[in-house]
């Protein structure tokens, strides 16, 4: 996901979590802003989960971000 972003402009800045990086991503791709908060909903729901991750979430969360169609960047100085 990180990496999807940084090839259209947009890096996570160091200590900044992943909502805060999604939101921002959202500032910054307002037509995909939907898509960003559902892919960092679930890659919350991944990373925080109690217990084994299961494999069809995974494989869903990897489907979802594969899926996302970045617009190409504006230069972005934040």
């Amino acid at each position: 996901f990180e990496k999807k972003l940084a090839r259209r402009g947009l890096v996570r800045h160091p200590g900044e979590t992943p909502r805060q990086f999604a939101g921002r991503a959202g500032e910054h791709f307002p037509a995909i802003a939907d898509e960003i908060r559902n892919i960092e909903a679930e890659l919350e729901c991944n990373l925080y989960a109690s217990g084994e991750i299961s494999p069809s979430r995974l494989s869903a969360l990897r489907k979802s971000i594969r899926g996302l169609r970045v617009p190409r960047s504006r230069a972005y100085p934040g």
